[in-house]
């Protein structure tokens, strides 16, 4: 998608068990630089566990510049949502991400919710 990496802000979208289309991600957010890491090929988004995905995710997050806030859009199944947590952003604020801030996904009118969580 729109990808200059040397933003502060950035869209982190993690496409696993959904592909997540910009639409769907606040409004406000959708000129960020945005970067999509997808487990699959856009066609076959069974529930499996893919240590590669994961590697892939730490890989772009290890490229980001210093100082950048992630506001991250994801559609995990909870063994990689865990993984992610515990591999990736555990102790991501001693690193290069200083602000990590998670949209949920609202089912009932298939967006993610204007005001994300906070984590660090």
């Amino acid at each position: 998608l729109n990808w200059i990496s040397e933003h502060h802000i950035v869209n982190l979208i993690l496409e696993d068990t959904y592909p997540v289309c910009m639409n769907q991600i606040p409004k406000e957010l959708r000129d960020l630089p945005t970067l999509v890491i997808s487990r699959n090929n856009g066609e076959n988004f069974s529930r499996h566990y893919s240590r590669t995905f994961i590697d892939s995710i730490l890989t772009e997050l290890h490229k980001l510049n210093d100082g950048v806030e992630i506001n991250l859009f994801a559609t995990t199944n909870p063994r990689h949502t865990h993984s992610i947590a515990k591999s990736a952003f555990m102790n991501a604020s001693k690193g290069n991400i200083i602000h990590l801030r998670i949209f949920q996904f609202l089912h009932d009118v298939k967006i993610y919710n204007k005001k994300g969580i906070v984590i660090f």
